[in-house]
């Protein structure tokens, strides 16, 4: 049997999206938009929070561990860290549009369209690298 329900009606084209679990945070979902925002919805499509990304989103990933985090690459080739309450923690600029981020042994992997994969790491400290 499939489980069919509307969770979030977001307005605009969703390019992303992301879903974790967390410990009293079961069915988080990230959304990223073409306009240039990125959504955390819980599991009953409520909006917890919503930033400006500055650029069409075109892929997120969560991190997991001790200091969890939501990543999100842009067209515009930003990497953006946010945390649980949606404060940007840090950003990379790739300078090529970023087209995969993914989860890597506590950091993240960035890839362009310039080809090269790049390995990201950022404090809790706001970092401009």
């Amino acid at each position: 049997m499939l489980d069919n329900r509307k969770v979030f009606a977001a307005g605009s084209g969703l390019s992303a999206i992301a879903g974790i679990s967390r410990e009293g945070q079961p069915g988080l979902v990230a959304v990223g938009l073409e306009m240039s925002y990125v959504h955390l919805l819980d599991a009953d499509g409520k909006l917890l929070w919503s930033a400006p990304t500055g650029a069409p989103v075109t892929d997120l990933v969560f991190t997991a561990g001790d200091s969890p985090m939501l990543v999100v690459g842009t067209s515009s080739g930003m990497v953006l860290f946010f945390d649980d309450a949606g404060r940007q923690l840090g950003r990379f600029v790739a300078g090529d549009r970023v087209t995969v981020v993914a989860e890597s042994n506590g950091g993240v992997l960035a890839a362009g369209a310039d080809g090269m994969v790049r390995s990201l790491r950022v404090s809790r400290a706001i970092n401009d690298r």
